[in-house]
């Protein structure tokens, strides 16, 4: 693999476009998103139901992301999971995220996890799927991060390294473990990779050099920038 000059800011989940040069962004799409469009975009994305937008024909539509999953610019399914706050029942959650991961399974491409208060049931499925797993704005406790260390599994973080009592997991999780985001946050990702150096007491070069061979394993290809 070519070592670049300069390591680009990996932005591993985002609701926008590269808001900063040397910005690397996998951007949130959803299943709506047409094949046309996933063909031309010209920056990464990955597509999915999210639990707080599950309706009555989102079985079929999982069937019908098959047609645009497997298309080289979708990076990776998601962002799918499992929320215990929301109204829809944790069943029918769970048959829709169990299918978008057989998806993510068939075409052997990472899957983005949206979890609130659901880390217990998530396990399960983790033991069930031989997959990569980004647990994205990870809010876990201790030992729920020390759990699911044993698996397949990324952790993401954001706008929570900005509240002190989260800060705690990165100290934990090994550098070749976790991934940095904005989501829909307003800050830049620049912005949270000096609160992650701050946090591990480390510089910032050395985290997106870190992050960038992280990516090049989870995702078998060199990041390029948007």
């Amino acid at each position: 693999m070519a070592v670049p000059q300069n390591y680009p800011y990996i932005n591993i989940h985002s609701h926008y476009k590269p808001r900063i040069p040397e910005e690397v962004v996998i951007r949130n799409g959803f299943a709506k998103v047409t094949k046309e469009f996933a063909y031309n975009v010209p920056y990464n994305i990955s597509i999915g139901i999210h639990p707080w937008f599950i309706t009555h024909d989102s079985y079929v539509k999982t069937i019908e992301m098959d047609h645009i999953a497997n298309l080289p610019s979708v990076m990776a399914i998601g962002e799918i999971g499992l929320d215990r706050v929301i109204k829809t029942d944790i069943k029918i959650q769970a048959t829709i995220f169990e299918q978008q991961l057989k998806l993510a399974e068939k075409l052997q491409k990472p899957v983005i996890i949206h979890c609130v208060r659901a880390y217990s049931d998530i396990i399960p499925f983790m033991k069930k799927y031989d997959l990569i797993y980004i647990l994205h704005d990870y809010r876990g406790n201790l030992e729920q991060t020390r759990m699911l260390l044993k698996f397949n599994s990324y952790f993401s973080f954001g706008k929570s390294l900005f509240h002190t009592n989260f800060g705690e997991n990165l100290k934990v999780i090994p550098l070749s473990r976790f991934f940095l985001e904005t989501d829909n946050a307003p800050c830049t990702i620049d912005q949270v990779y000096n609160q992650a150096a701050m946090i591990r007491k480390i510089s910032v070069e050395k985290i997106k050099e870190e992050l960038f061979y992280t990516f090049a394993s989870v995702f078998k290809k060199q990041p390029k920038e948007n």
